[in-house]
């Protein structure tokens, strides 16, 4: 689906003609709800896909334009997002569902359309994201920077996140500042918030070919993790590359948090976390060893 918004016609935040957001959705099992009916607690793909279209909604109000890759989604979800296509949301298809070839296809995209200079990757469910998106690009509008991390109030990380997510969260953060640090690429009172998740960078060829590289791990697959995402933000460090961090006041939707403590879906979501933990920090610190040179490393450039 290709937009056919009239930008003029709407309000818009500063540059908003040349912000993209890109993001990628994949909710084959979405259900619309009849009039009056309410979404059980672990319906995961009901509950995420109303927030991504609340997000999506959000972000079309503030002028911007969006940019979603969607690998499979139901027909269902499909036709929520029909009303968006004349407002400024362009929707490209992918062969993957796979996270690291969906965020390619939204990139290539992205960068593409006219005036675009400022590219925010995003989780679709980050709803509140949408009202700071004035806040996170303007450091790339002012040449202050090539990459924005987005860093959660310490605040409303505290009350309003699960805590079990919080903790893997911050645990993974810590190890990701550890590994930039001792490598020299940040000073010692730098750190980011690298499991919030968004990213925002600007559209030059030298930034945006980071984000097109894949990656070959022996123990996981960078396609499912790193690549397109924090793979990136490491190798722009090493490239001496102006990354900062912007704080903003972001709520973690309640819907969202009541589901992933369901108790039907709670220990699944813990395992899942701990995997993922445990695959980010190795897959971060081989692509170190990688860009270092060092032939141990089990993270290879992909053929």
């Amino acid at each position: 689906m290709e937009s056919r918004v009239n930008v003029e016609t709407r309000e818009r935040i500063p540059h908003a003609d040349q912000i993209v957001v890109a993001t990628n959705y994949f909710y084959k099992n979405y259900k619309s709800l009849a009039p009056g009916e309410e979404r059980e607690n672990s319906d995961t793909e009901g509950i995420r896909g109303d927030l991504a279209i609340q997000a999506l909604d959000l972000s079309i109000n503030s002028g911007v334009r969006i940019v979603a890759s969607d690998g499979g989604s139901s027909e269902d979800f499909l036709s929520s997002l029909e009303r968006f296509t004349t407002q400024g949301l362009t929707l490209v298809t992918s062969d993957s569902p796979d996270r690291g070839p969906q965020r390619r296809n939204a990139f290539s995209k992205a960068i593409s359309l006219p005036n675009a200079l400022a590219i925010v990757y995003t989780q679709p469910e980050k709803v509140a994201l949408m009202d700071f998106l004035e806040e996170i690009t303007s450091p790339i509008f002012e040449g202050k920077a090539d990459i924005v991390i987005p860093k959660r109030e310490d605040k409303l990380f505290e009350e309003t996140y699960p805590d079990y997510v919080r903790e893997s969260e911050l645990k993974v953060n810590k190890r990701y500042d550890w590994i930039v640090r001792s490598s020299g690429l940040v000073t010692k009172d730098q750190s980011f918030d690298w499991f919030f998740g968004p990213v925002v960078f600007k559209n030059d060829p030298e930034i945006t070919a980071l984000f097109f590289k894949k990656y070959e791990a022996t123990f996981s697959d960078p396609d499912q993790h790193s690549d397109g995402h924090y793979f990136p933000v490491i190798e722009a460090l090493f490239n001496k590359k102006k990354v900062i961090s912007v704080e903003v006041p972001f709520p973690y939707p309640e819907k969202q948090k009541a589901n992933e403590m369901a108790p039907a879906v709670i220990e699944s979501y813990k395992i899942r976390r701990k995997q993922d933990a445990d695959d980010y920090s190795r897959e971060a610190l081989h692509l170190r060893a990688f860009i270092r040179g060092f032939e141990r490393s089990k993270v290879k450039g992909a053929k």
